[in-house]
């Protein structure tokens, strides 16, 4: 049994929601459609198709050299938006029956702690969602 104010929507962050295509993060970049929230920048590209929401994470090595806090940062990001994509960005995308491809760039110079990257994420996908609404 659930607890009040938890729905049926399941929350993992499966394996055919990543990009893995060279390709495709090529054309996200160039497709010149973004969003700045700082510590993260969103390319993204919308999709006449139906299917999930797909997206790609990058810290860039010159920002963190070590290995072990690109690897931290990757992580903070994933889970916030594992756990805020649901509520805020698929609802507007399941309605108009597009998806959406997602590159985050993280280029902040410090390691944020996770209620303030939860935070910047929803602020990021908040605005996300209503660039997408205004595209329709």
């Amino acid at each position: 049994m659930q607890p009040d104010g938890v729905s049926d929507i399941s929350l993992k962050f499966s394996k055919k929601e990543r990009i893995t295509s060279h390709s495709l993060l090529e054309e996200l970049v160039t497709a010149n459609q973004s969003v700045f929230v700082f510590p993260c920048k969103c390319y993204f590209k919308i999709e006449n198709t139906e299917g999930c929401n797909k997206i790609a994470i990058a810290v860039p090595k010159r920002l963190f050299k070590r290995a072990v806090d690109r690897n931290r940062i990757k992580r903070l990001i994933r889970e916030a938006y594992r756990l805020n994509n649901k509520k805020i960005l698929k609802k507007n995308t399941l309605l108009s029956h597009r998806n959406i491809s997602l590159l985050l760039v993280f280029v902040g110079k410090e390691i944020l702690p996770y209620a303030q990257m939860e935070g910047k994420m929803i602020q990021l996908l908040s605005k996300l969602s209503e660039k997408i609404q205004c595209q329709k």
